[in-house]
């Protein structure tokens, strides 16, 4: 997998967390596999809602 420019690289990896086939990944105890998984989900969905509330803040101030 080759890294593309104007993506940023935290979108670059594939679906087991890789980037540029072995690189990445995660390399944590078993028992904190869950947890992990469970935050990462929740990571993303508010990272997707940060720009809508980046601007309303802005335009609140």
């Amino acid at each position: 997998m080759k890294l593309k420019r104007g993506i940023p690289l935290i979108d670059q990896h594939d679906k087991h967390g890789f980037w540029g086939g072995k690189f990445g990944g995660s390399f944590i105890p078993e028992t904190l596999k869950k947890p992990i998984d469970d935050l990462t989900i929740k990571f993303e969905k508010l990272r997707k809602e940060w720009d809508p509330l980046e601007s309303t803040c802005r335009h609140a101030s």
